[in-house]
């Protein structure tokens, strides 16, 4: 009988990959805490920004370089038709009272952030 055809892995390529990509995560946590801590660092608003930014450009970099072909020809969102993203969004985004109740907190949190400490007058 010939042989099924599956796919096989090589469990020493996973651990390795795994491994790898715990290391790297470790190196990146501690980075990150290193450059919030540093005398007159920048906010962490604009340094998540700086990281967005450069995780957008490598990934979209990459996404030309595998399929710069048909990026060129039919677009980014190739097939993401006006219904793909409506099942997208009818399938994925339930919300439930821990979600309304976590956007409630996050949204008094950020209002309250902004709006500061009110500066108290000074007797003379």
């Amino acid at each position: 009988p010939a042989a099924a055809a599956t796919p096989q892995g090589d469990a020493l390529i996973g651990v390795a990959a795994v491994l790898t990509a715990c290391v790297t995560s470790g190196l990146a946590g501690v980075t990150l805490e290193q450059l919030l801590k540093r005398q007159g660092a920048i906010s962490l608003w604009l340094r998540n920004m700086q990281l967005a930014l450069v995780g957008l450009m490598l990934s979209l970099g990459m996404a030309y370089w595998h399929d710069r072909a048909a990026i060129e020809r039919h677009g980014f969102l190739q097939g993401y038709s006006a219904l793909v993203w409506a099942v997208i969004w009818l399938q994925e985004f339930e919300p439930d009272l821990q979600f309304l109740l976590g956007t409630l907190l996050v949204l008094s949190a950020t209002a309250l952030y902004s709006a500061g400490t009110p500066q108290r007058k000074k007797d003379s």
